[in-house]
């Protein structure tokens, strides 16, 4: 992990990046919360009200926590790329699938054990740290009796669907793990409310590495499909332990039961509960399917191409851990600040994501080949769908943390249910048709298109719900802006003969040359200011 706190010489530090995150889009608004001198005061003028000021303060520091959370995620993608796509090539389209289904179905299953708690506590406990330990012990409580009943449902499941031993010992596993996984969101959580996040993205980056080891070497070593799910398990164990400890120093928690406060807490909770279990079920129900209606090969070939979209989509978890907190400081002060804030992380996630999806979706059979082995050929049908859900699902979740901020969770957990619905209904029919007369990998390219669609049906009930706090001429301009370099890219891109991976660098790099100049990547400026804080820095001393 990188120090920023402490930073030597002329090196770059994360108030050197915080800046530069508020100058390339953050809003105007915050600009000025970069300049900050070595004590942490500010050298400008005072704000002119208590909202300007609010939002410089809190953009400082959510910023700050989001650079560090991305150094550790940074530090942790060599992993998670070693592992993704190592697997799949050793395992072959089968084990994988089978890997992949066991993985996606406990963690899906046990989303319902996460009660809903996780964003109540990034929005409550970031305002009152001390409330933590008045509802955490008895939310322990709820969630073992949960676990024991989602255990059960997951047993009744598995017979249903006649899955052979093997697949009962993985899923059970990998729901054991997932058991601490959602304990470690909320300490996560918790640690992230207070703004006290070193300890959490040092545990990241070892536990990762851990996960990592363990799978790599027990596969490798002939322990076979069983070491990913006992690496997960291993991993969270270790991560639990130190997380815990984080949350007691910093937030002071304390396991104590409190339930008849509690009692009220959850039923706050239903609406995040329900919004957070439709999202968790509505993301496994088409590997669930496909593993039922078809077979674990096409999960595989399935599971390959979710692969390489996750990875483009790993930022996102830094991104609503930082601005959820942040958006409840700032909306107690604005709300119009916040939906400026809200608006422009749009813009940024636009900014980055449409050119990794373009990218992938008109290169998905090379990039699929550099990847995975040949025999993953067919997952490059899913990629191409798949691709085009990146800058999608980044918008949908900052428009679904929007909606959180404004207090309008019910409208989020009726959007959310209805996706959940629509996803299902389409594929129990589109996947089996898929599979029957669009050849080997059709069964993913029919889940991809139904999550395409449902996707598309969330986004427009979300923008339709937020109006014009979700849209602003600053975001519509970025969007035909990008529209425009994305149509001259595809020109490109079929007039260019067939090159590998060469074809992928001239085309990211026409984007780039058009980007720029028309402010769709604000490269030169980011540049600029690195330089002017870094020669200020070094100036100083």
């Amino acid at each position: 992990m990188v120090d920023t706190s402490a930073p030597s010489g002329a090196a770059v530090s994360s108030q050197d990046v915080s800046a530069v995150a508020a100058d390339a889009g953050w809003s105007a608004s915050v600009s000025a919360a970069a300049a900050l001198d070595e004590t942490g005061t500010s050298s400008l003028p005072a704000p002119a009200d208590a909202a300007a000021h609010a939002v410089r303060v809190e953009t400082q520091k959510a910023l700050r926590n989001g650079v560090k959370l991305a150094f550790s995620m940074a530090s942790t993608l060599a992993v998670a790329f070693a592992v993704r796509f190592w697997l799949p090539r050793v395992l072959g389209p089968e084990l994988f699938g089978q890997t992949h289904f066991s993985d996606t179905f406990a963690a899906g299953w046990l989303a319902f054990t996460q009660l809903g708690a996780d964003t109540y506590i990034s929005r409550e406990v970031a305002i009152r740290k001390e409330h933590a330990s008045e509802f955490f012990g008895s939310l322990l409580i709820a969630r073992a009796i949960a676990s024991l009943l989602v255990f059960a449902g997951i047993a009744i499941m598995l017979h249903a669907m006649g899955k052979d031993a093997l697949e009962w010992q993985m899923v059970f596993i990998f729901a054991a793990a997932n058991v601490l996984f959602v304990l470690n969101t909320s300490l996560g959580t918790l640690l992230q409310a207070v703004g006290k996040v070193n300890e959490l993205a040092v545990s990241n980056v070892v536990t990762k590495v851990l996960w990592g080891v363990s799978v790599i070497g027990g596969v490798a070593l002939g322990g076979g499909i069983r070491m990913v799910a006992l690496g997960f398990l291993l991993s969270e164990g270790v991560r639990s332990v130190s997380l815990a400890r984080a949350a007691r120093r910093h937030v002071d928690l304390r396991i104590r039961l409190h339930l008849d406060g509690f009692q009220a807490i959850l039923i706050t909770c239903v609406p995040y509960f329900l919004h957070s279990v439709a999202h968790k079920v509505y993301a496994s129900v088409n590997v669930t399917m496909i593993s039922w209606l078809v077979n674990d090969q096409e999960v595989g070939f399935y599971g390959a191409a979710i692969n390489v979209a996750l990875i483009a989509l790993l930022v996102m978890p830094v991104l609503q851990s930082v601005v959820v907190p942040m958006g409840a400081r700032i909306g107690k002060a604005s709300v119009e600040a916040l939906n400026e804030t809200m608006r422009a992380t749009v813009r940024i996630a636009l900014i980055f994501s449409v050119p990794m999806a373009l990218l992938l979706a008109l290169n998905s059979g090379t990039v699929v080949h550099i990847l995975y082995k040949d025999g993953y050929a067919p997952a490059a049908h899913s990629l191409r769908v798949l691709g085009l859900l990146i800058p999608l699902t980044a918008t949908l979740t900052i428009g679904a943390m929007h909606l959180i901020q404004l207090g309008r969770i019910w409208t989020l957990s009726k959007v959310s249910i209805t996706a959940m619905v629509i996803n299902p209904a389409v594929s129990i029919f589109l996947i089996p048709y898929g599979a029957k007369h669009w050849g080997l990998g059709g069964a993913g390219l029919a889940a991809s298109i139904c999550t395409v669609l449902s996707e598309t049906a969330v986004a427009v009930m979300i923008v339709s719900s937020l109006g014009r706090a979700a849209v602003d001429r600053a975001s519509v301009k970025l969007v035909a802006t990008l529209a425009g370099v994305g149509l001259v890219v595809v020109g490109v891109h079929f007039a260019l003969p067939p090159l590998g991976f060469g074809k992928i660098v001239i085309e990211g790099v026409v984007w780039s040359l058009l980007a720029m100049p028309l402010g769709a990547l604000p490269l030169v400026p980011i540049a600029k200011k690195v330089a002017a804080r870094v020669s200020r820095r070094a100036r100083s001393r």
